[in-house]
């Protein structure tokens, strides 16, 4: 799956309840940063893209970006809830058909609340989809 920043900034601004719009064009305030923080390291994951890029593209300085992606990085290893909201939009940029169809089901889905609920339905959902010859139907 070919994923860009505009996809990562559009899940994470979704997932914390922002508008695309807002995250993206946001001055900077401390109710942007833990989201623009986990878009700088999600976005320097990607295979062409610079700080300066991913700065460039948030509003903020290059060294905001390397600093965000060292926090991120830190945080991993000490914070539950860092890897369960990394881990929630891992699975929403690698499976967003599946995210689609699951908030169709179950309507908008709070933020701080998609979680590990939302990583084990979806993975059953793929996984349906996989047991059924990739066809997944609602009733």
């Amino acid at each position: 799956i070919m994923i860009e920043s505009e996809q990562i900034l559009k899940v994470i601004a979704e997932y914390f309840g922002f508008t695309y719009e807002e995250l993206k064009n946001s001055p900077t305030k401390k109710l942007y940063n833990y989201p623009k923080q986990l878009a700088c390291h999600f976005m320097m994951a990607l295979p062409d893209m610079t700080l300066k890029e991913v700065g460039n593209f948030l509003n903020v300085d290059h060294s905001t970006v390397h600093r965000s992606k060292r926090i991120v990085s830190d945080w991993l290893d000490v914070d539950v809830s860092v890897r369960k909201d990394v881990n929630a939009i891992h699975v929403i940029l690698q499976q967003p058909n599946a995210y689609s169809a699951l908030k169709q089901i179950i309507g908008k889905i709070p933020p701080n609340e998609i979680g590990e609920f939302t990583i084990m339905v979806i993975n059953n959902f793929e996984n349906y989809k996989l047991n059924n010859k990739g066809t997944a139907e609602t009733r």
